[in-house]
């Protein structure tokens, strides 16, 4: 019985020795949690999953502890509201780790998804429809148009345009009709600008202009109560561009006139156009561009002699190029003499409806004829 006794005694201080021997050899996880410029972050969650799974929270202080791990692959996680969040791999052995964990700051981005449904409304043309469903045509001439086609002028390009009509025979009249309606000065703009035509009898030229839109139909009207339901033509004009270039275009021609020579009423012009920036940031970007003009017509003693200068600066406001401002200073000068608006009949005496020398033979004008130019 006693030997019983001292059997059961050795087994229970055996073990007993045994826990003892595992609680001194387990492992300890310690360290502090801080922020990138090094200032401690208090009530950070960790979690430590492995072979003991553990949780606890950075103190006050920003320091943690881990007791009684057992050796062992872990992953140590660590998250706290405004940071990131962090993960490491660790590997304990029977003695103590010391870390400094570094939280890094998170970004904030929020997207906000904004959509609406127009309802109908009755507009101008007492149809139900939302605005941009309103039916118009468009015709665009842009740069390359203008100069394969040699467009000088607002009428010459009109010309090429269906539904449009100038209401002069000379190459200068702002006058036109659009889809039947009589359009006046103001409805020749300059990006949206009235004013191109104020003062003068003649359309606007195509110098410095990148692109000429003409919308034809009732959606001119969209443009204030000064336009007309026949139509608009905006002109946008050129800007400045980071790539420096520059062109130079020289055009040459003319008339017979009473003879076979190419040389009695010559035409000439010559354009420069050049562009780029001052800086490699292309923050502050130029254009410059010239045109002198000598324009002979069919009739004698006609000659146009225009010339005209623009320069432009765009400033880059921001690094992006969202906000620009972009002055720009232009001279035109215009000397275009009476008479070339009128027609002659090629059995007719050229000196007698030049509408200088002699009177005007009313036989060589269609009733439907409006002389504005003269």
């Amino acid at each position: 019985m006693q030997t019983i006794k001292f059997l059961l005694g050795s087994a229970l201080l055996c073990l007993l020795c045994g826990n003892v021997c595992a609680e001194s050899g387990a492992s300890l996880l310690e360290g502090v949690v801080s922020d990138a410029m090094g200032a401690v972050i208090s009530g950070a969650r960790l979690v430590l999953r492995g072979a003991t799974d553990r949780e606890t929270f950075s103190d006050a202080e920003g320091k943690f502890a881990f007791t009684g791990l057992r050796a062992g692959e872990y992953t140590l996680v660590i998250e706290r509201a405004g940071f990131n969040t962090e993960q490491r791999k660790l590997t304990l052995t029977n003695s103590a780790l010391t870390l400094t964990l570094t939280l890094q700051a998170a970004s904030v981005s929020e997207i906000i998804n904004i959509t609406s449904d127009d309802g109908a409304t009755e507009n101008f043309t007492k149809l139900p429809g939302s605005l941009h469903e309103t039916p118009r045509a468009i015709t665009l001439l842009n740069t390359d148009v203008m100069r394969e086609r040699n467009l000088r002028s607002v009428p010459e390009a009109l010309n090429a345009i269906p539904g449009m009509s100038v209401n002069s025979y000379r190459a200068g009249g702002y006058h036109f009709y659009a889809r039947g309606y009589r359009m006046g000065p103001e409805d020749t703009r300059v990006d949206g600008f009235i004013g191109t035509n104020v003062g003068g009898g003649f359309g606007a030229s195509l110098f410095g202009i990148e692109q000429a839109v003409v919308l034809r139909g009732p959606a001119g009207l969209l443009y204030g109560s000064t336009s007309s339901p026949g139509g608009l033509i905006n002109l946008i004009t050129k800007r400045p561009q980071e790539l420096r270039a520059t062109r130079i275009d020289v055009r040459g021609g003319g008339y017979e006139g009473n003879g076979v020579s190419l040389a009695e009423r010559p035409s000439f012009s010559v354009d420069l156009d050049t562009t780029g920036a001052f800086d490699q940031n292309a923050r502050v970007m130029y254009r410059a561009l010239a045109t002198l003009e000598n324009q002979n017509y069919i009739t004698a003693g006609v000659l146009d002699r225009n010339r005209y200068l623009s320069g432009l600066l765009t400033f880059r406001l921001d690094a992006l190029g969202r906000y620009t401002l972009t002055p720009q200073a232009q001279y035109a000068r215009f000397r275009r003499p009476a008479g070339g608006g009128i027609i002659a009949s090629p059995t007719s005496s050229l000196t007698t409806n030049d509408g200088i020398s002699g009177p005007i033979n009313v036989n060589d004008l269609s009733p439907l004829d409006v002389n504005l130019s003269a």
